[in-house]
């Protein structure tokens, strides 16, 4: 029984690597939950509440295609995020 467990651990973790590299090989713009998966694997958690909040905000680069679809790039995001975790990694060693 764990072996199938694992098994089936290992195809979602691996499925999941696959999904992040198709999403940012083959799509230039991403929606907003691609966006979140995206941004999760690269390390920065967020939710799609969240994301939503950001854009409100305008604290994270996206575009609007129409009046209410949301777009986000990969590359703008990937910088946004490794920004962002620049942020807290200097605020953490600041404190400490």
């Amino acid at each position: 029984m764990l072996e199938i467990i694992s098994a089936a651990y290992i195809f979602f973790i691996q499925s999941k690597s696959k999904q992040l590299k198709s999403i940012a090989m083959y799509k230039k713009v991403l929606t907003i939950d691609d966006a979140v998966v995206f941004l999760n694997d690269l390390g920065y958690p967020v939710t799609k509440s969240t994301l939503y909040e950001n854009t409100m905000k305008k604290t994270i680069p996206f575009q609007r295609f129409g009046k209410r679809k949301l777009v986000f790039s990969p590359d703008d995001l990937s910088n946004w995020a490794e920004a962002q975790l620049t942020k807290i990694t200097n605020v953490d060693v600041t404190l400490k």
